[in-house]
Formats: structure tokens, sequence, C-alpha cells
């Protein structure tokens, strides 16, 4: 972000403090310089054919975000090209806390379908002997 409030509703400093009570690290990633960049108009030039950009300022608030970064206890980043980016998140993510997942395809299965066959099995013979016996069918 480049670190600008634009309208919430909450303050940044107060979710950043409800996050540290709640002991959620906030990295927070600088974008942008307070140099002035290059905006597209939507004109077109008439003889090139070439889209026409203006030069607006771009300013950061690179404050905020370090003492949100300090007040969640985590860690403020700047990022100046999209290499830099990838670097950022990457060290964001070597960061947190790892553990294992259990994979289900290879853990231990155990298989119910030979109690059914049984008890289908069992149905079906002491079908067969009560017929026989003493539930006879009469044409």
């Amino acid at each position: 972000t480049d670190g600008e409030d634009n309208g919430s509703k909450i303050a940044p400093m107060e979710v950043a403090k409800e996050a540290s009570k709640q002991g959620v690290p906030v990295f927070t990633i600088l974008v942008g310089s307070n140099d002035q960049s290059r905006q597209p108009t939507g004109m077109v030039d008439a003889f090139s054919g070439a889209k026409i950009y203006q030069k607006v300022d771009t300013p950061v608030n690179s404050d905020l975000l370090e003492k949100i970064a300090k007040e969640t206890k985590a860690k403020f980043y700047r990022a100046s090209d999209q290499e830099q980016l990838s670097k950022d998140f990457q060290d964001i993510l070597d960061s947190f806390e790892k553990s294992r997942l259990v994979d289900y395809a290879v853990a231990q299965r155990t298989e119910l379908f030979p109690f059914f066959i049984g008890f289908g099995l069992i149905c079906l013979i002491l079908e067969l002997i009560l017929s026989q016996l003493l539930i006879r069918r009469f044409p």
C-alpha cells in the first residue's frame, strides 16, 4: 500500500492495536515513492496515436506503516520494484510458523466393507435356511 488512509471508518492505528491484542502480526509493505509518477489522462496524441500521460505527485505515508508493523511486532518492508516485492513476500512467508500437514492419502485407513458383506451373506444364508424349513412358499 502507499500508507494513506483513504476514507476508512476505523483509524489504522486502532486496527493495529486490536491486532496486537489478538496476537496477529501485520506485515506492512510500502509500494511507491514520494516522487512524481506518470498517470494516463485518457487522451491520445493526434499525430502519433500514443497515450498522453501527466505527472502526478504520489505521497506515501511510510511512518504510519512503520508504526503499524511496530505495534503488531511485525516487520516493515519497502518494495521499490517487482523483484524486491517478491523477496519481501518470501521473507514474510519464511517468518511464519511451520507445521506438518497430515497427508490423508497415505494415512492408515480401516476398510468397513467386509463387515457389510459378511452381514449380507449371513442374511442370505438365513433366508435360504428359513425358506426350506420354517417359512415355506406355496405355489
